[in-house]
C-alpha cells in the first residue's frame, strides 16, 4: 500500500483579515465599552463617557484618565459603580469575556447573511 502526503498552506492572517473586518473591531471595541461600564470609577461620568472608539481600541481622553486607569491605591467610590476598580478593562474582561465572544460571533454572523 503507498501512501500519499498532502499538505495544506492556510494563511491563516489572510483569512482572518477577512472575517475580523475593521466593523467587526469598531462592534468588539464599541461592545466592550459597553460590557465594562461598571467597572470603571465614576462620579460625574466623565472618565468612562468622554472616549473615543475606533478599530484600534477604545481612548479615554480626559486628563487624569491614566492616572486613574493605573490607580490602584485610590479608594474608589463604588456608590455609582460598585464594581469600580483600576485596570477596569482586565478587571472586567474575566467576567464579561465570554459575553463579549458571543456578541462578536453574533455580529460576524449577522453580516454574512
Amino acid at each position: 500500500m503507498s501512501k500519499i502526503k498532502v499538505e495544506i498552506n492556510i494563511d491563516g492572517k489572510k483569512i482572518a483579515n477577512k472575517v475580523i473586518t475593521k466593523g467587526v473591531r469598531i462592534f468588539a471595541n464599541e461592545d466592550f465599552w459597553r460590557l465594562y461600564e461598571d467597572f470603571v470609577p465614576m462620579r460625574e461620568g466623565d472618565l468612562y463617557n468622554d472616549t473615543d472608539i475606533d478599530e484600534t481600541g477604545i481612548y479615554h481622553k480626559v486628563p487624569y484618565a491614566k492616572k486613574m486607569y493605573n490607580g490602584e491605591k485610590f479608594n474608589f467610590s463604588t456608590q455609582r459603580h460598585p464594581k469600580a476598580t483600576a485596570k477596569w478593562d482586565k478587571v472586567a474582561f474575566r467576567s464579561q469575556g465570554e459575553i463579549l465572544k458571543r456578541d462578536i460571533e453574533a455580529y460576524i454572523k449577522s453580516k454574512r447573511r
